[in-house]
């Protein structure tokens, strides 16, 4: 019953999946001792664009032993990596990268072969890939570079990418993607077909008509080679964002730099810089089902330079998220109006939780429950038009503490919808004779946070 369970809930609409979203403005909490990187921390460096990465085996011997990296742009129009155990307190390790920044770098555990020119040493396995923005480049697609790294500090390889099929950078005027300021991110998938839009590589990148800026998706098979993504089949890269061109918009022309994210259930969340005659006003939040049609938040901006906070009342912008579990890890970029500092601050969001309807002894009134019984409670956690109980995540469900002891589908309340139906051993809650009230809570297989209640009667032990 359990594998058909499972088998259910990932076979129907998850009708929760934008509800579920933790990234609305007002969401986020702010680190109270940011910034935590640059030059608004005592004798730190030029700090902004980065790109975090985290991994549990604190990179295996790869480089530096640290289970957070992050390349950031820094003076000179370069890139330098720091590192940290806790994502707060960083360590810089100095300028890697001499020839660009506006850098996102992806990491493959397993590595890669590199090829064998451009200086790379043929015994050494490659676990780094790194995309940046050349500024010796703006108008042609040389602007956007590739490089590979076995330790995230020396890189091989470094060479300009090319364009597809159709072309991701124009070179000619008016088009959106005449120019470019660099990659946003890439998304990696080994298994894919590379046709239509599953491809190895999904790079979503900047484009620039030499003023406004937009948001471009590229496909790739081997990271270098990118063909634009083309709506309309005319040969010619397609937006999938751009400025929403409505007059007091806070990102009515300039959407670039982002962080895109694809969920377990194939649905897609972005992060992304936006403002008016530049990009660096403020972060919004869209969601899609595709990675290709975008629905902004309906109250974006999450964070913007006019919130009143110094070190980023001049610039707000460049996010890097990273998800744990059901939470969200963000740094993004700012700079101080006042005193020219470019610095680096943390945020952290957790996912709301979403209440869902219980039914505590399905058919009695009032739910009386005898502390003292060796017996079962049952509880359901009822399907309504608003939810769908057969999402919910078994594994995690607890009711007054207790996990269930078992657990059936069906239709509890007669209303033609499926419901789950769960058993709690009597003397496990954590309920005592003044109880009024007890609550269940779990997760959705799609991590969302559930919280149910409903009124109890205790009553003495005999009765």
């Amino acid at each position: 019953m359990k594998k058909l369970m499972l088998v259910l809930a990932v076979t129907l609409t998850l009708i929760l999946a934008l509800t579920a979203s933790a990234q609305g403005p007002g969401d986020w909490t702010e680190y109270s001792g940011n910034p935590v990187f640059g030059q608004g921390v005592e004798d730190g460096p030029k700090a902004y664009y980065p790109s975090v990465l985290y991994d549990a085996d604190s990179f295996s011997d790869h480089g530096a032993a640290a289970q957070y990296k992050m390349w950031y742009g820094t003076s000179g129009s370069q890139t330098a990596l720091a590192t940290s155990n806790d994502g707060i307190t960083w360590n810089d390790q100095g300028i890697v990268m001499t020839d660009g920044y506006h850098a996102t770098v992806e990491y493959y555990p397993a590595g890669f072969a590199g090829a064998n020119t451009g200086g790379n040493p043929s015994s050494v396995t490659m676990y780094y890939r790194m995309w940046y923005w050349d500024p010796s480049h703006l108008y042609d697609v040389m602007a956007i570079a590739y490089t590979e790294s076995p330790n995230g500090v020396n890189w091989y390889n470094d060479q300009p990418v090319q364009n597809g099929a159709v072309p991701i950078v124009s070179g000619i005027y008016p088009d959106w993607n005449r120019g470019s300021y660099g990659p946003c991110d890439v998304l990696y998938n080994p298994g894919a077909s590379n046709t239509g839009t599953d491809w190895t590589f999904t790079m979503y990148y900047d484009g620039t008509t030499g003023g406004d800026e937009a948001i471009g998706l590229g496909f790739s098979s081997d990271g270098t080679t990118w063909t634009g993504y083309d709506a309309d089949s005319d040969g010619k890269a397609d937006p999938v964002l751009s400025g929403t061109y409505v007059s007091g918009n806070w990102d009515y022309n300039y959407v670039s730099r982002a962080t895109i994210i694809k969920n377990a259930n194939d649905d897609y969340e972005m992060w992304y810089s936006g403002g008016v005659w530049t990009m660096n006003h403020g972060i919004g939040y869209a969601t899609s089902s595709d990675g290709i049609n975008w629905t902004r938040d309906g109250g974006n901006p999450i964070f913007h330079k006019d919130d009143g906070v110094t070190w980023r009342d001049s610039r707000t912008y460049c996010p890097a998220v990273l998800k744990d579990g059901s939470s969200y890890k963000m740094w993004l970029a700012g700079k101080d109006g006042q005193t020219g500092d470019y610095s680096i601050g943390y945020t952290t969001a957790a996912p709301p939780v979403l209440e869902v309807e219980i039914d505590i002894k399905p058919g009695s009134c009032p739910n009386s429950i005898n502390l003292g019984s060796k017996g079962v409670v049952p509880v359901a956690v009822l399907t309504t038009d608003d939810f769908d109980a057969s999402t919910v995540d078994p594994d995690t469900v607890l009711f007054a503490d207790a996990a269930p002891l078992r657990w059936t589908q069906e239709d509890v309340d007669g209303d033609g919808d499926m419901d789950l139906l769960f058993h709690f051993k009597t003397q496990e809650l954590n309920l005592t004779e003044d109880s009024t009230e007890a609550t269940l809570t779990g997760e959705t297989f799609d991590e969302a946070q559930i919280q149910g209640m409903d009124t109890v009667n205790i009553v003495p032990p005999g009765e």
